[in-house]
């Protein structure tokens, strides 16, 4: 690594000065350079200039490591079991944000997501009840479309199509 910063001898009026080059340009002479007296100040300035490339690689290490997370926490939230394949992005955001709200049920809190996903998986089905559509469980309790949202039974019928 310290090959990108190989110091180089010059004379400047006259006395010997050691050249390193720059961080931003190392590979272009002249271009924001730094010229020492002495041999020791510009090792000294090679060996900051290395510790601060480390630095720098580290940041975007941990930068790139965040982002990847983030985007694993993304893809995450949009997968609803091949019903975002049916919806537009815009869609896709509302959806996502709308199943994934917590709301109490049964007197537990859970996500509308994970309630719609097990009331199908335990046999429930989106029906009408007293003239609203609902999703219907299997000993004829029911969630009303008014009382867990359009979203929620529309995903529950894509859930009982597959």
């Amino acid at each position: 690594m310290g090959e990108k910063y190989l110091i180089g001898e010059s004379s400047l009026v006259g006395e010997k000065v050691w050249i390193v080059p720059s961080r931003e340009h190392p590979f272009e002479n002249g271009i924001g350079d730094t010229i020492h007296r002495t041999q020791e100040s510009a090792q000294s300035e090679v060996e900051w200039n290395i510790k601060l490339d480390e630095q720098d690689n580290r940041r975007k290490e941990t930068t790139r490591r965040q982002q990847d997370e983030a985007t694993a926490i993304v893809a995450s939230l949009n997968d609803l079991d091949g019903y975002e394949e049916t919806l537009s992005p815009m869609q896709l955001g509302k959806a996502t944000k709308t199943l994934h709200h917590t709301m109490m049920f049964n007197g537990e809190l859970m996500q509308r997501i994970d309630y719609v996903r097990q009331a199908i998986s335990s046999g429930s089905m989106v029906g009408e009840t007293m003239g609203e559509t609902a999703i219907v469980h299997s000993d004829g309790s029911y969630m009303a479309e008014s009382s867990i949202g359009r979203i929620a039974i529309d995903y529950a019928r894509y859930l009982c199509r597959g």
